[in-house]
């Protein structure tokens, strides 16, 4: 569930981004962001929507940590570069600082969550020796220890 909310999260993050580089959402009063605007939406749009595809599709907590770790200087730079806009905050922006604390609180439950693994499925040790995975019900085959 939570790499669902982290990809539609990031999705939607990359979507409004490229709503702003084609000039659909209108984010500054300034007359001369037009190209500048271009080029920051639609960057910024293709880098969520990769993020949103590799946290959707990546299984382990490294990938889900370094996108995580990706996000709060994002974050970040919007608050830093208030001063520079005119309005130095308006909704589309907030609404993306918004989407991007949902993408970050998901990607900190991917990594934090313990593993489920299903009962009975192989797994694979420190060796990477795949083993079978005993159900806590079934008792242990005695003679069977250290195998």
């Amino acid at each position: 569930m939570a790499r669902l909310v982290a990809g539609c999260a990031a999705a939607a993050v990359a979507l409004l981004h490229v709503l702003i580089g084609l000039g659909v959402l209108v984010i500054t009063t300034g007359a001369d962001a037009g190209a500048d605007l271009r080029v920051f939406g639609l960057t910024a749009g293709a880098g969520f929507a990769v993020a949103a595809v590799v946290v959707a599709q990546a299984q382990r907590r490294l990938v889900h940590a370094l996108v995580g770790a990706l996000i709060p200087p994002v974050m970040i730079m919007y608050v830093v570069m208030a001063d520079v806009r005119e309005p130095h905050f308006e909704v589309w922006g907030l609404t993306i600082q918004a989407l991007q604390a949902v993408l970050l609180l998901a990607l900190v439950v991917l990594v934090v969550r313990p593993r489920q693994v299903p009962s009975g499925a192989p797994t694979r040790g420190r060796t990477g020796a795949v083993s079978a995975r005993r159900s806590s019900a079934t008792p242990p085959v005695p003679g069977s220890a250290g195998r």
